[in-house]
């Protein structure tokens, strides 16, 4: 279920250039959409969601201010 949810984010973002700030807007929906079903899962959601911020953050640092 993650890969898909995962995989479909990141085709649409490539389908066509967007502008970044939508780009991090779609991630951080994607962040707190986050959601473990049970919680031996945790750790694993926990380090996805560190990766996504990390990605969310170096592409808001590429708009200009």
């Amino acid at each position: 279920m993650i890969q898909l949810l995962f995989g479909h984010l990141l085709q649409k973002c490539t389908e066509r250039q967007f502008p970044l700030a939508d780009v991090a807007q779609i991630l951080d929906s994607a962040i707190t959409s986050l959601k473990p079903c049970c919680p031996q899962n945790l750790p694993v959601y926990t380090e996805i969601q560190k990766c996504m911020g990390i990605v969310r953050n170096q592409i808001l640092a590429l708009i200009p201010t």
